[in-house]
């Protein structure tokens, strides 16, 4: 595979919203080619492409999975830099669950009130409908799921093909039937996995993850959001666990 044709993620952060382990929050990139995507935009995510050597300015697209602030709250921050600093001047989409554009409006006049929503250069949201099929973003092929957890509007699981690849993102969420057809030929899956044992219905837990793991076709698994408890725990999972800066090529 070629650097023009590649897919590659790199993990700029994988915390949970309490940062657990001194981990950043949610945040990854995708480079499917030449074209980058930002997947979930946790409230540390401009810090973390900093350290990661990432300019934000690359980014084409931005994926947010759902509204809580440790996955969408880091927009408010990335735009003014793309307005202030890099004063930005080529397109960026933001893609969502519905009700994205609303809930953007209400961080930014929460976090710089007075910004007017205006940046200099073109801003595109799309809301992502798990009802449609699936919808080109970009260069890229967006399939959304509705997943089980509540965070005041539709929170969705991802799928992005690219490149002749597939990537799946679970989003946060608890166990839900509808992950095995989303991941379903997905050459890797990102998964939350916040819990060790059942007892939190808002996200997976990696028990009920395990019984379930051969109903999943996808050629590898990774977990994500790991509370303490959970990092704790990590060398004696049979499932691999993320870390901030690992490089992962499909």
């Amino acid at each position: 595979m070629s650097e023009a044709d590649g897919f590659r993620v790199r993990v700029l952060g994988c915390g949970d919203a309490f940062s657990s382990g001194g981990r950043f929050q949610s945040a990854f990139l995708l480079e499917i080619g030449t074209y980058r995507v930002l997947m979930d935009c946790g409230a540390t995510t401009l810090a973390a492409c900093w350290q990661a050597g990432v300019d934000p300015s690359e980014i084409d697209l931005i994926l947010i999975s759902h509204l809580h602030g440790d996955h969408f709250g880091g927009l408010a921050f990335f735009l003014l830099d793309q307005r202030f600093r890099a004063k930005r001047e080529r397109a960026l989409i933001i893609a969502g669950p519905a009700g994205i554009g609303e809930r953007l409006k209400l961080l930014l006049a929460a976090c710089f009130p007075g910004v007017d929503g205006t940046f200099g250069f073109p801003l595109i949201l799309e809301e992502l409908d798990p009802g449609a099929p699936t919808r080109t973003l970009g260069r890229i092929e967006v399939g959304v799921a509705a997943v089980d957890h509540p965070s005041g509007a539709p929170s969705l699981g991802l799928r992005i093909d690219g490149a002749g690849r597939r990537l799946t993102y679970s989003g946060d969420t608890r166990w839900t039937e509808r992950l095995i057809e989303l991941t379903r030929g997905s050459d890797l899956f990102i998964c939350e996995c916040y819990a060790y044992e059942p007892g939190l219905d808002a996200h997976m837990n990696y028990t009920t993850l395990s019984k379930n793991r051969g109903r999943l076709a996808v050629k590898r698994i990774v977990l994500t959001h790991l509370n303490a408890d959970m990092l704790a725990r990590r060398a004696g999972l049979e499932l691999e666990a993320l870390d901030d800066g690992m490089i992962l090529d499909l």
